[in-house]
C-alpha cells in the first residue's frame, strides 16, 4: 500500500507479568515516492506455498521445552512438500513464558499462526493449536489470515480506492471493526459470506 513502516522487538514480556516492549516507526511518505502512500490493493489470491518457517520460544524455562515444540510441529507438516524450518530461541524475561510462531509462506503473501503455553499445558498442546490454526487457513484457500483482517481495515479505509482481500470467515473483531469505522464514515465495507468470504473496502473519498 506504500507505507513505511519499521518494527523491532527491543524485550520480551509474557503473561501475567508483561514487560515486554515493541517500537514501530510509521513514516508518512511512500517507500515508492512515484507512488500514493495510500494504495488501495487486492489480497484475494495468495499463490502456492513455498515454505514454513518460525521459531519455538520460552523464558527462564528449561531448553527441552521449545524443542519438544519444534519437533511437533515439524511430523504433522512434512506432507506440505515445503521446507519446514522451525528453530528453538530462548530468552530472558521478567517471567516464564513459551510460545510458537509460525510463518506460512505463499508466492504472494507471508501468513502468520501462533500460539502460547500456560502453567499445565504440555508443549505438544501449544504446537498443535498453532498447527490446527494453519491447517484451517490452508484448507479455506483465503490470503489473509483471521487474525489479520481486522487490523487491514483501517489502513485501507484510507487509501485512494477501493480495496478487497478474502479470508476464511467473518471474526466478532472484523464485524466490529468494520461498524465503527462506518460510524465514523471513513469508509464503506461490505463482506460478503462465502469460503472464503470477501471482503471490500470503498473509502468515501474515493467514490
Amino acid at each position: 500500500m506504500g507505507y513505511r513502516i519499521d518494527a523491532e522487538l527491543t524485550r520480551w514480556g509474557w503473561h501475567p507479568v508483561g514487560g515486554g516492549e515493541v517500537v514501530c516507526k510509521i513514516a508518512a511518505g511512500a517507500v515508492d515516492r512515484s507512488v500514493s502512500s495510500h494504495n488501495p490493493i487486492d489480497v484475494v489470491s495468495r499463490g502456492p506455498l513455498q515454505r514454513i518457517a518460525g521459531r519455538a520460544v520460552t523464558a527462564n524455562l528449561p531448553a527441552h521445552i521449545p524443542q519438544r515444540m519444534v519437533d511437533r510441529v515439524r511430523a504433522p507438516l512434512g506432507d506440505l512438500g515445503v521446507p519446514v524450518d522451525v528453530q528453538t530461541h530462548r530468552v530472558i524475561a521478567a517471567c516464564p513464558g513459551a510460545g510458537i510462531f509460525l510463518v506460512a509462506e505463499y508466492k504472494e503473501l507471508p501468513v502468520s499462526f501462533s500460539a502460547y503455553g500456560r502453567l499445565g499445558k504440555p508443549s505438544e498442546s501449544v504446537a498443535d493449536e498453532a498447527v490446527a490454526a494453519f491447517r484451517t487457513h490452508h484448507a479455506s484457500e483465503a490470503a489473509v489470515e483471521l487474525h489479520l483482517a481486522d487490523q487491514l481495515l483501517f489502513p485501507m479505509a484510507l487509501a485512494t480506492g477501493a480495496s478487497l482481500f478474502t479470508v476464511a470467515r467473518p471474526t466478532g473483531h472484523l464485524m466490529t471493526n468494520a461498524w465503527t469505522i462506518d460510524q465514523f464514515k471513513i469508509a464503506h465495507i461490505s463482506i460478503e459470506q462465502g469460503i472464503p468470504c470477501r471482503v471490500r473496502i470503498e473509502p468515501h473519498g474515493s467514490r
